[in-house]
């Protein structure tokens, strides 16, 4: 078996950071615990760069972060043995990114709930865009996830391949 080297998916925390934060709108319901985030002026990257956490799912959150919206990335899953022909061609890797609130920030202006917005955002900035990896991301699926009494939030499952064949001399 070849060697397997997984450096392009820890490049991929900032890069879906990066993707993420590009967003006005994310950046305004991150900063913005009122229902009104969407219509206020958007924070400076640098302002919000902080709400958005590599690290799993904890149930502490809002005591450990000080936030009451974040979003956290955290890589779920590698998978090394694929049923590909050669094993050591392509690693896949799952990352969750999950965007997360209190149930009293639930509700924005207009009947909209803030992590259902902040989820379509995060999947027009992830899912089939290519990062550092060789593959595009893939996002298969979205779980709802309760993580306290008063944390809720939405899985985001990203898939991505990274292709390890490499040339010999």
């Amino acid at each position: 078996m070849g060697h397997k080297d997984l450096s392009n998916f820890g490049k991929l925390f900032s890069e879906f950071k990066t993707a993420i934060l590009s967003d006005v709108d994310i950046r305004k319901m991150l900063y913005y615990d009122s229902p009104d985030a969407l219509s206020r002026e958007a924070p400076s990257i640098e302002t919000v760069s902080s709400y958005i956490f590599n690290a799993p799912l904890v149930e502490s959150g809002i005591e450990d972060f000080g936030r009451n919206t974040y979003i956290m990335i955290d890589l779920a899953r590698i998978d090394t043995d694929t049923e590909d022909e050669d094993p050591s061609k392509d690693i896949i890797a799952v990352f969750a990114i999950t965007p997360v609130t209190t149930f009293t920030n639930w509700m924005l202006d207009d009947n909209k709930i803030r992590i259902l917005e902040m989820t379509t955002r995060i999947i027009n900035k992830i899912d089939n865009h290519k990062f550092s990896p060789s593959g595009k991301a893939y996002i298969p699926n979205i779980e709802r996830t309760i993580i306290s009494k008063q944390l809720f939030g939405y899985y985001i499952r990203v898939v991505i391949t990274d292709n390890q064949v490499q040339e010999e001399f």
